[in-house]
């Protein structure tokens, strides 16, 4: 069976205005498929509570890499404490988790 995804991670790691002098208030979350398949993204803190889904059950095609970018915000569009958060993607039946640094 083929790779249904593969989560390449996000970029910059750790982000936010304290992780570098230039400030990195975002981060790209990257993946690539193998087909045409339905995704969802969710953001989670270190105590597993949803922080925030970025997307849901939306169709991406194969063939190139995939970028989503959290901004560090929550559902209601309030930013986050500094912190580990984790990031859940979801393709199909398939589950990939990465795990990301805040810093403000």
């Amino acid at each position: 069976m083929a790779n249904t995804f593969k989560l390449l991670g996000n970029y910059p790691n750790p982000f936010g205005e304290g992780a570098s002098l230039q400030g990195n208030p975002g981060t790209e979350i990257r993946f690539t498929l193998d087909q045409p398949r339905e995704v969802s993204l969710t953001i989670y803190n270190s105590a597993g509570q949803k922080v925030k889904t970025l997307v849901r059950n939306k169709l991406y095609a194969p063939g190139q890499t995939q970028q989503l970018r959290w901004d560090g915000s929550n559902d209601r569009n309030k930013p986050v404490a500094s912190g580990v958060y984790f990031y859940r993607l979801k393709a199909d039946q398939k589950v990939a988790i990465g795990k990301m640094l805040l810093v403000r």
